[in-house]
């Protein structure tokens, strides 16, 4: 009986020295998973913070284009009026009634296509199309202010700095219509990411 004792003894310590191994794997697979999440998750927050700087940098610096182009537009209107009756080699005194009724004309067809049409990509084309008269103003307004040679300046400047505005728009316009004609499909991946952390759920 007590050499049983003493193999009973033996197999208990054999069986313990064989589940240590076990249990220090286990607990180096928790810490794995643990550092693991971590990880991600100081990813993510990263991600989020990249993510909010960047949209807060973009929506100040719509902002301030919008109220950039709000001054250029009552500048420009406002030597429309008081102004528009001095010599200038250019017919500058009509580029804003132009710029008036074509954005008019391009309010009232892009209501039209967007009720009449479904189809996106047809609306992305006509959306192309309507905007051409739009630019040809604007390059007729650029033309103009390029070729004056004798313009009452009170007219000239307002408009012609309206006119820069308008050009320098037109990219930042481009890239804003390329990104609603894509529906954003960079974004798609990043959006689900960010909704698939912690802190969305």
């Amino acid at each position: 009986r007590g050499s049983d004792a003493v193999e009973r003894t033996g197999d208990g310590g054999q069986a313990a020295t064989e589940a240590t191994p076990l249990r220090r794997s286990r607990r180096v697979g928790i810490q794995e998973q643990m550092e693991q999440r971590g990880q991600e998750e100081f990813q993510d927050l990263l991600l989020r913070r990249r993510f909010l700087v960047v949209f807060v940098v973009v929506v100040l610096l719509v902002l301030s284009a919008i109220i950039l182009m709000l001054i250029l537009f009552v500048n420009a209107v406002h030597a429309f009026f008081v102004y528009g009756d001095k010599p200038c080699d250019q017919p500058l005194r009509f580029y804003m009634l132009a710029t008036l009724g074509s954005y008019m004309l391009h309010r009232v067809l892009t209501q039209g296509t967007q009720v009449m049409v479904e189809n996106r990509t047809v609306k992305s084309v006509l959306a192309i199309l309507i905007s051409v008269p739009g630019n040809a103003v604007v390059a007729w307004g650029l033309y103009m202010v390029c070729s004056s040679k004798e313009c009452y300046p009170g007219l000239f400047y307002p408009t012609r700095n309206y006119i820069f505005m308008q050009v320098a728009c037109i990219p930042c316009c481009l890239m804003m219509f390329l990104a609603s004609a894509l529906s954003l499909r960079p974004l798609v991946p990043l959006l689900a990411r960010l909704r698939e952390s912690p802190g969305c759920q």
